[in-house]
């Protein structure tokens, strides 16, 4: 019998038959919003009431989907922006979130108008639409960095592109779906733009199709979809408090395990040998190896803790999505290495860039 740290929950008949109880659902739920409350806090008590209705009311999980996503941008979204708002001096955007919103907003009007376009003339003048969409956005920011223009306006213009640029590979599945998505309500799809678990570019767990693919049916599906999602909240735990522990002992970070390990085996990193080098000071030659190793490492395991906690929140969400990231260092190649490491991101290249180019230039 194979050993298994965390066994298959979803494969536990019992467990099986009671998570598809109103009482077991409860449980269940609140089993794994305790969990999350004691790792990220400052979702609470607004993740609450999306969850329920995942759960509870599932013919309305895009609607809740949706709403949820776009309350969380409308207070988050100025962190999405790679730099400090505050710079803009004529503009007290840190103060006034809803103008950022107002601004995404916006792009959401003018893809949803782009996306009427398209339609009409897929099949003739407007056959690349994602590749037309990232010229775009490439000569918005040529026209912006070269032309001079007020200052107010120029500062609102770069938002709205920075913006723009968060979002375009939700686009950019958005396009690729938009045929097998008509009969879906624009709104609803809105929720799978940048859902609210996950605040980095690459979309997880793909797009609006996806997600309907692999969303729970029943309540047998739902059941197995949030087993999965509390094993998969457990393996975040559990790397983690390795992620935390070697910090401590290669980096000696002063995260909550520091007072409880009575040893460090210090080993530079990268950022430290890159400034001794900027001050003219050298340091051994195996320091720079053991620093990109260590650094490597760690930011795997640091990955691995982001998305692990991310698509844990899909399952419970009622959506039954592949991990991303699954044993990369077992792989036999580069190519199965990264497939492994960022299963997400290797969706986004051959979505958006492999498939289009192979079957207009090749096939």
């Amino acid at each position: 019998m194979r050993f298994r740290i965390i066994p298959n929950l979803e494969k536990n008949l019992r467990l099986l038959s009671f998570s598809q109880t109103n009482y077991g659902k409860a449980c269940i739920l609140a089993i794994y919003l305790t969990g999350l409350h004691s790792v990220a806090s400052w979702l609470f008590p607004w993740i609450i009431a999306p969850y329920l209705i995942f759960t509870f009311a599932s013919r309305f999980r895009s609607l809740a989907l949706t709403i949820t996503t776009l309350s969380a941008l409308a207070v988050n979204l100025k962190n999405f922006l790679p730099f400090d708002i505050v710079k803009f001096d004529q503009l007290a955007l840190t103060r006034w979130e809803w103008e950022l919103f107002g601004i995404y907003i916006l792009i959401l009007a003018l893809f949803f108008f782009y996306i009427r376009v398209y339609r009409r003339f897929s099949k003739t003048h407007l056959k690349h639409p994602f590749l037309v969409l990232m010229l775009a956005f490439i000569a918005s920011c040529a026209l912006l960095s070269n032309v001079q223009m007020h200052p107010t306006l120029q500062a609102y213009a770069w938002i709205f592109v920075l913006i723009f640029g968060k979002f375009i590979w939700q686009f950019g599945y958005a396009l690729a779906d938009d045929p097998h998505l008509r009969n879906d309500p624009y709104f609803h799809q809105i929720g799978a733009y940048r859902p609210f678990w996950y605040s980095t570019a690459v979309p997880i767990p793909k797009g609006f199709r996806y997600l309907k693919e692999i969303e729970a049916k029943n309540s047998e599906e739902l059941a197995i979809s949030q087993l999965k999602g509390i094993k998969l909240f457990l393996w975040y735990a559990i790397l983690n408090f390795f992620l935390l522990t070697l910090n401590a002992v290669f980096h000696g970070d002063k995260n909550t395990l520091r007072n409880w390990i009575a040893f460090e085996i210090p080993l530079p990193t990268m950022q430290d040998l890159f400034k001794l080098q900027s001050e003219g000071k050298n340091a051994p030659f195996y320091s720079f190896w053991l620093a990109a190793a260590s650094t490597f490492f760690l930011d795997a395991l640091f990955r691995g803790v982001q998305v692990h906690l991310a698509v844990s929140m899909v399952r419970m969400a009622g959506y039954n999505a592949l991990r991303g990231m699954y044993k990369p260092f077992s792989a036999n190649s580069i190519h199965e290495f990264y497939n492994r490491y960022s299963y997400y991101f290797k969706e986004v290249l051959v979505h958006t860039f492999f498939y289009p180019t192979y079957f207009t230039c090749f096939k």
